[in-house]
């Protein structure tokens, strides 16, 4: 019962929206002064043109959609529909004149092209910003329902700390997102850094791009931030480890989704993050040592490492000295 309220209180908006919006697009396009003529043609049009409309919605599958997830998606089919009925309502104005001799009423059929833009304008912005704001609101209420929960759970939100999220894509934006809708995280983002010129000093889910990350030390200081997030879908470990260090000398914990390119539904779990791994630096799976093999081999033995002052030459050192060699060169 309560999805059949929902359906038709749904239905009667388009149809309130539309309605308005064919008024609205005769009273702007005369500037509100209407002859008796036009008033007779409104009058006569208004129901035949707000069912026609909303008939090409259905037929496009707008009402199916979801407005309490409404996106560029919708959006977009919300605007070929519009466009659709638009096109019906030209190919009308332009076919009228040539009926009239036999039914002179279809003279009405001919609605100024003036009348047609503004009207599938203010149908496309009526339709899709009730939409919007649907979406807007449900977002909000859900925040406050998880700030609420929170309070009565008696938990307390931790102090945000001042967070520069690596990388202004997809992902990232899902992830400011989600911080944004849940406080309890106890993340402050301050900050976007991405590599991409094309997105220095834009503004992202309300969050500023302040640069690139090989100045991450330099912006870390302005911005206050103490800890970085990476946000990049699909990267690679030489990608991982790059940013890594630049944050590790800029003295800021750094942090990562894992799995953040299984990003499914829209959504990225940030209850899951974590400090950066070595998996993560690798880039695939860390190998497993078989520890028994190594040690008969090493064990009691003078072992010589060749080129041990480089990164792969001194963990290898390390690494072998937990086998207790006899002698290690």
């Amino acid at each position: 019962m309560s999805r059949l309220l929902a359906r038709t209180t749904q239905t009667g908006i388009d149809l309130g929206v539309l309605a308005l919006a064919f008024l609205l697009a005769f009273l702007l396009r005369f500037e509100f002064d209407l002859t008796l003529d036009r008033l007779k043609q409104v009058m006569l049009l208004w129901p035949w043109v707000i069912l026609f409309q909303y008939g090409v919605l259905v037929a496009v599958g707008v009402p199916r959609y979801s407005w309490r997830y409404v996106g560029l998606r919708e959006a977009n089919r919300i605007f070929m529909a519009l466009g659709l009925a638009s096109l019906g309502l030209i190919v009308g104005r332009f076919v009228a004149p040539a009926l009239t001799e036999n039914l002179p009423w279809l003279r009405h059929l001919a609605i100024p092209m003036g009348v047609v833009l503004i009207n599938f304008t203010l149908a496309f912005m009526g339709i899709a910003g009730v939409r919007v704001a649907r979406r807007l609101a449900g977002e909000r209420a859900s925040t406050e329902l998880r700030r609420k929960a929170a309070g009565e759970n008696g938990c307390e939100c931790p102090e945000p700390v001042p967070t520069l999220l690596l990388g202004a894509g997809q992902a990232g934006v899902m992830v400011a997102k989600e911080i944004e809708s849940w406080p309890g995280l106890g993340i402050k983002a301050v900050g976007f850094l991405d590599d991409d010129p094309m997105k220095q000093g834009l503004e992202i889910h309300g969050i500023p791009v302040l640069g690139t990350t090989d100045r991450c030390a330099e912006i870390a200081e302005k911005a206050g931030a103490s800890q970085a997030l990476i946000t990049i879908a699909n990267a690679p470990g030489r990608v991982i480890r790059g940013i890594h260090e630049r944050c590790r000398d800029a003295g800021l914990r750094t942090k990562i989704i894992p799995g953040v390119y299984e990003i499914v539904g829209g959504r990225v779990n940030l209850e899951r993050i974590r400090p950066v791994a070595i998996e993560d630096l690798l880039g695939r799976e860390p190998v497993e040592l078989e520890n028994e093999v190594i040690a008969g081999a090493v064990q009691g033995r003078t072992v010589m490492v060749t080129g041990a002052g480089g990164s792969i030459g001194s963990e290898l050192c390390r690494q072998i000295i937990e086998f207790d060699p006899a002698m290690l060169l």
